[in-house]
């Protein structure tokens, strides 16, 4: 079963990432679409390494999928929570100008 889960995720995963190069075909709305269920394809994944193989639930095995998971369930959970302190184009204020530099004053030459 663990073995199914993980062929199914290579599948998605190997779909997911080539989709990259049909992203104007296939317009970047789906393109999109298709990516949030990049989560999902690494829960099927997780699962696979967790249940399939002898070394799946060993100490090491754990705290190395702990290590890689945390990053990507803290990058989650900030995506999928409401933006209230994050600015967003629309509420944020218009980019400043530039001003340029201001030139150094060039030394006349007796002052060399």
């Amino acid at each position: 079963m663990f073995t199914g889960i993980g062929i199914i995720a290579g599948w998605l995963a190997l779909i997911l990432g080539l989709s990259f190069y049909v992203r104007q075909r296939i317009g970047a709305k789906t393109w999109r679409s298709m990516h949030r269920f990049t989560i999902v394809v690494y829960l099927l994944a997780l699962g696979h390494v967790i249940g399939a193989g002898t070394h799946g639930r060993s100490w090491w095995m754990l705290v190395m999928l702990a290590a890689v998971t945390a990053p990507i369930v803290f990058a989650f959970t900030y995506r999928i929570l409401p933006a209230t302190h994050r600015p967003t184009p629309s509420t944020s204020s218009p980019p400043q100008a530039r001003q340029p530099a201001a030139r150094p004053a060039r030394l006349a030459p007796s002052q060399a």
